[in-house]
């Protein structure tokens, strides 16, 4: 069975403290409203996940484990407040699960291949800079958008942070690039390769 995996329940552990510090949050103002109401802290766990695995299987697997369980711990604690009804609660856990799951296809799998080749670095350094790109020019309009901290300087401060994440990301795949980083062989075809 899947759940018998090592190491799942750590993930789906992670997963609920990661969605129940995010609804924490949701109460705050200023720089924590607006860090847990982006999508930057999602990519950044999924590709650590992917970063902190020794296969991609193992990355994805964990990551889509980890962001659905804090998917649903977000809602359910947010239901067990009386802050929204049932049926509101089911629309967003299958919204947001489906994004989770996408956001784990991508980042968790560029993050473990990252401990290969630095290039995907530059998929999460994306990801940044278009988000904070799209709020800073108000090119965004969804949840996040409607809170009642647009137009504080705590979002001009996340975003460019965000932005200064993206750069540091474009920087080690740079580093990784000119200090000739290339992807592992297999010791039969390194062998094979040496030989000829």
């Amino acid at each position: 069975m899947i759940w018998r995996r090592p190491g799942l329940w750590r993930f789906a552990l992670l997963g609920v403290a990661f969605g129940i510090l995010i609804r924490a949050g949701d109460s705050a103002s200023g720089v924590v409203a607006w860090v847990v109401n982006i999508g930057g802290p999602w990519i950044l766990l999924s590709f650590l996940i992917g970063a902190a695995s020794m296969d991609v299987g193992a990355a994805v697997l964990g990551s889509v484990v980890a962001l659905e369980a804090a998917v649903v711990a977000k809602y359910a604690t947010q239901l067990g407040e009386g802050a929204i009804s049932v049926h509101a609660a089911a629309l967003r856990v299958i919204a947001w699960g489906l994004a989770a799951l996408g956001v784990s296809l991508v980042f968790a799998f560029a993050g473990s291949r990252s401990r290969q080749r630095g290039l995907y670095f530059l998929l999460p350094a994306a990801a940044f800079s278009a988000e904070a790109v799209a709020f800073l020019a108000g090119g965004l309009r969804g949840e996040s958008a409607h809170l009642r901290y647009v137009g504080q300087p705590a979002a001009v401060a996340v975003f460019g942070c965000e932005l200064a994440a993206a750069g540091v990301l474009v920087a080690l795949t740079v580093m990784s690039r000119s200090s000739g980083v290339r992807p592992r062989r297999p010791d039969g075809v390194a062998r094979a390769t040496e030989g000829a």
